[in-house]
C-alpha cells in the first residue's frame, strides 16, 4: 500500500536588500550604521509572490502586506520617531507557516520640516515680496522669501543643479536667485540642518523679461497748493502749474514727459520710486505722456490728463478724492470653525473665527482668504486668544491668510503679533487715507494687545515702527504706526495696548 505525503515547509526567510532614506535619495543605498532622517523609510527585501509579510518595530506589529514579486519595496507603515528602531520582517505562507525574522537596527533623527514659501520679489516692480508667483515676472534676477529655521541652510535647485544657497539668519529669509532665462523654471528648495535634509518645496517661476523697459506706474500726484501728499488724481483739476508725479522707474533709465505731443522735459531716475516736479504747465487742458528709456529701447507711454487753473480763474471746491471708508458693519459675517475655511465672495465680508487661532492655524487645511476688492476682516470671537500672523500671511491664495485688511480683536483680552512683512502682504495702498503708503487696520479695546515685531525684508531699509499721530476712519479714531523703510502704516484703534519690539 502506498500513501501520498504532502510536506509543507516553512517559507523562505526574507533577505534584506537595502534601506531607502527618502530625505537623501530614492535608492536603497542607506548605510544602517548611519543616522536616518526619514520617519517613513523603505525596507527593500527578497520576497515570494503570494506570501504574506509582517513588519515589526521594536517587537510591535505595525503592518502586513502580500508580496507581488520576488523583490518588495515596503515603506514603513508607521511613523518612526526619533530614537533607535529594530525593524523585523517575517514571511507567512498560504498554509500558515511562518519564516524566521529578517531584522535591521537603525537610528532615526528628525529632519527639518519642509521650508515654507512666503513671497516673491520682482525687482522690476518693487523691492517687496508682493509679486504674484502665478504670473509672468519681468525680473531675470528675482528673489524668493522662504520661511526657515535660523542656523539651517536653504538650497535652491533646478533640474538637480544648485542655483543658490543661503544660511538662514532670519525666519523669513530672502534668497537672491542668479540670472534666469526667459521661460518656466521648476525649482526645488530644501532645508539642511545637523539632523538631515528636509523634503523639497516645489515652486514654478515664469520669467518673461522684455527687451524694453516697463511702462512707468503712477503712484500718485501732488498739487502743492493743497499740501505735499498725494492729493489728486489724473483727470482732475489742479491749481498748481508745477505738480509733482510720483512713479516707478529703474535707476539709471531716462524719463521723458511730453505735453500735447511736445517734449517738455526729461530726468534720469535716481530711485525706484521717483518724485518728479514737472515743468510749468499753462492754464487749460493737458495730455501728458511719460516714457522710460535705456539702451534696450523705450517703454510704452504712461498717459496722464489734467486741467490746470493756476491763476484762480477757477478754483474747485475740493480736488481731493473721497477717502474710501470701510462699511460700519454692513459686512457679511461667516462663522469659521476648527475644520472650516473662508473664501470671500463679495467686497465687504468678515470671517468670525470661532475657535482658538493657534489651534486653527496648526492645521494644514487652515485657510482665510479675502477678495481682491473691498475691505475684508478677520474677527476673533473668543477670549484670551493669540493670533500670531508670522508665517501665515502671503500675497497669493496659497497662503493661510491673504486678502485680509482688518484684524478685529473683539475686545476680549485677545492679541495679535505681526511684522512689516504681514502689512506688506495684507495691506493696500491708500486704502484708508491718501498718503501713498500701504495700510491695514487693527480694531479692539483697552483689554486687547498688538505686538509690533521687528523684521528685516530684502532690500528694504531697516527701520523701526514709529507712532505718526492719529487718523479718523469711518468715525473711529486710530493711532497710526508707520514703518518708513517700507512705506507702510498700521492703524490701531485708540485704546488698544501696543508693544513695539
Amino acid at each position: 500500500m502506498s500513501e501520498n505525503l504532502l510536506i509543507d515547509t516553512a517559507p523562505v526567510t526574507p533577505r534584506l536588500l537595502g534601506l531607502i532614506d527618502h530625505s537623501v535619495s530614492q535608492y536603497a543605498d542607506f548605510d544602517a550604521r548611519a543616522t536616518m532622517h526619514d520617519a517613513f523609510p523603505s525596507v527593500v527585501f527578497s520576497s515570494v509572490a503570494g506570501d504574506t509579510y509582517s513588519m515589526y518595530d521594536n517587537g510591535k506589529l505595525i503592518g502586513t502586506m502580500v508580496a507581488s514579486g520576488n523583490v518588495t519595496n515596503w515603506i514603513v507603515p508607521a511613523e518612526m520617531f526619533t530614537g533607535v528602531h529594530t525593524l523585523a520582517v517575517t514571511a507567512t505562507s498560504p498554509s500558515g507557516q511562518t519564516s524566521a525574522q529578517m531584522s535591521v537596527t537603525v537610528t532615526v533623527a528628525s529632519a527639518p520640516v519642509v521650508p515654507m514659501y512666503m513671497g516673491l520679489i520682482d525687482h522690476s516692480v518693487s523691492n517687496y515680496a508682493g509679486a504674484d508667483i502665478t504670473k509672468p515676472m519681468h525680473d531675470a534676477n528675482p528673489a524668493l522669501v522662504i520661511h526657515g529655521t535660523p542656523g539651517d541652510t536653504l538650497n535652491v535647485f533646478e533640474d538637480g543643479r544648485l542655483l543658490a544657497t543661503v544660511l538662514v539668519t532670519d525666519e523669513n529669509m530672502p534668497i537672491q536667485l542668479p540670472t534666469l532665462s526667459n521661460g518656466v523654471h521648476n525649482l526645488s528648495i530644501m532645508e539642511t540642518s545637523a539632523t538631515g535634509v528636509s523634503q523639497p518645496l516645489h515652486l514654478s517661476l515664469n520669467v518673461a523679461v522684455s527687451a524694453t523697459p516697463a511702462t512707468p506706474t503712477l503712484l500718485g500726484m501732488i498739487d502743492h497748493t493743497v499740501d505735499n501728499t498725494f492729493n489728486f488724481n489724473s483727470g482732475e483739476l489742479s491749481n498748481d502749474p508745477n505738480p509733482t508725479v510720483v512713479l516707478t522707474a529703474k535707476i539709471g533709465d531716462v524719463l521723458t514727459v511730453t505735453d500735447n505731443n511736445v517734449v517738455i522735459g526729461s530726468i534720469v531716475a535716481t530711485s525706484e520710486q521717483m518724485s518728479w516736479t514737472l515743468p510749468t504747465l499753462s492754464n487749460g487742458r493737458h495730455s501728458l505722456t511719460i516714457t522710460e528709456s535705456n539702451g534696450s529701447g523705450t517703454s510704452d507711454p504712461l498717459t496722464l490728463k489734467l486741467t490746470v487753473f493756476a491763476d484762480g480763474a477757477l478754483v474747485p471746491t475740493d480736488t481731493t478724492p473721497v477717502t474710501p471708508q470701510p462699511a460700519a458693519d454692513t459686512n457679511v459675517h461667516t462663522a469659521v470653525g476648527l475644520h472650516d475655511t473662508f473664501v470671500a465672495t463679495g467686497d465687504h465680508q468678515t470671517a468670525d473665527l470661532n475657535v482658538d487661532p493657534a489651534a486653527y492655524f496648526k492645521q494644514s487645511s487652515a485657510h482665510i482668504e479675502g477678495g481682491s476688492n473691498g475691505v475684508h476682516t478677520l474677527h476673533l470671537t473668543g477670549s484670551n486668544e493669540v493670533l500670531d500672523l508670522t508665517s501665515l500671511t502671503g500675497k497669493t491664495a496659497a497662503a493661510k491668510v491673504s486678502g485680509i485688511e482688518v484684524i478685529d480683536l473683539g475686545g476680549h483680552t485677545n492679541s495679535v503679533s505681526l511684522s512689516i512683512v504681514d502689512v506688506l502682504n495684507l495691506g493696500q495702498t491708500d486704502l484708508f487715507m491718501y498718503d501713498g503708503n500701504k495700510q491695514m487696520i487693527v480694531n479692539g479695546s483697552s483689554s486687547d494687545t498688538v505686538d509690533l515685531l521687528h523684521a528685516k525684508v530684502a532690500r528694504v531699509m531697516d527701520s523701526d515702527w514709529e507712532n505718526h499721530g492719529t487718523a479718523s476712519v469711518g468715525g473711529v479714531e486710530y493711532n497710526v504706526y508707520q514703518h518708513e523703510g517700507a512705506q507702510t502704516e498700521l492703524l490701531i484703534q485708540q485704546g488698544v495696548h501696543v508693544v513695539v519690539h
